[in-house]
């Protein structure tokens, strides 16, 4: 779920009891799934971060069917590249919520708004993390399919930052309606079938049957606009727009723009840095940090989590 802006009412829901023993401090942020809030958890004394579903959801059954087995799963990834989901239950008033860890840091979205293009070495260093994180994820059978800048997040942890990845398998727990005005809907929104600009083709065409490769792809775009600080594509808005893209990249290789990235990033003419396929991804080099205190100084730190 992106970061966007709190939708209105939340704030209402300040001192609220979830489950009777979560209390509402503050809404974070919101998204197409629901509002994520820092609570305290009264019974062990620590702040922590609830997601609750939007109410306009409720009646959907499979929607929150499918909900409650992904959370499940979510619960079972134990990786320090992904977002812990640590409980998941419901509440009488309030409905589905989840229970993560509240992260301090930014979003890589976040720090491409206050610096532009990353220094190349943070970039891969970033994507090595979440390469990795994926390469776990995905050896459990879960997907996460709306991998973008924005749910790529910079921990601070200990001394030092961690990558980790947002919003990880809920995406695919909200694919319930194949209904020809439901798939309309949900791929304009890019809510449920991800955003666009980072989508694969073959995630376009057909969203049921994607694999992990579509997640290598949604990654290779957001690295393209880390190290561009601009989208590889404009989000096409047709199927056919995706047919013409997988001829080949519609935007200009990442050379063009900053000659000083390898060509290492781009040995393959599919996608937008020839990830397309699993064996097409890179081999990064361990970063240095060198370029760290200049970036986390300008950006903006923030205490959220969604998942």
């Amino acid at each position: 779920m992106a970061h966007d802006p709190v939708e209105p009412g939340a704030s209402t829901l300040q001192g609220t009891l979830v489950a009777d023993k979560y209390q509402i401090l503050g809404a974070v942020a919101s998204g197409g799934m629901g509002t994520v809030y820092r609570a305290r958890h009264l019974h062990l004394d620590r702040d922590v971060a609830i997601k609750l579903m939007h109410a306009r959801h409720f009646d959907n059954r499979e929607y929150m069917a499918r909900f409650r087995l992904e959370a499940q799963k979510a619960a079972g990834l134990e990786h320090p590249g992904i977002v812990e989901v640590r409980d998941f239950g419901e509440d009488a008033v309030l409905g589905p919520y989840l229970e993560m860890e509240l992260l301090s840091g930014f979003s890589l979205r976040e720090l491409l708004q206050a610096v532009g293009p990353l220094p190349i070495e943070v970039v891969v260093h970033c994507i090595a993390e979440c390469l990795d994180a994926l390469h776990y994820a995905h050896g459990k059978g879960i997907l996460h399919r709306d991998l973008k800048p924005a749910n790529l997040f910079v921990a601070r942890v200990g001394d030092g930052f961690q990558t980790k990845i947002l919003d990880f398998g809920l995406a695919k727990a909200i694919l319930g309606d194949s209904s020809g005005a439901g798939h309309e809907t949900l791929t304009k929104t890019g809510v449920v079938l991800g955003t666009l600009t980072y989508m694969s083709p073959e995630h376009f065409a057909d969203f049921k049957s994607v694999d992990q490769r579509t997640d290598l792809y949604s990654l290779a775009a957001s690295a393209y606009e880390l190290l561009t600080g601009r989208p590889w594509s404009a989000a096409p808005r047709s199927s056919s727009a995706w047919t013409r893209s997988r001829a080949g990249c519609i935007g200009s290789t990442p050379q063009r723009l900053r000659p000083a990235v390898s060509p290492g990033w781009t040995r393959s003419s599919r996608g937008p840095c020839g990830w397309t396929r699993a064996s097409a991804s890179p081999t990064p080099r361990p970063c240095g940090w060198r370029s760290w205190p200049v970036c986390v100084t300008r950006a903006k730190p923030s205490a959220r989590c969604v998942a």
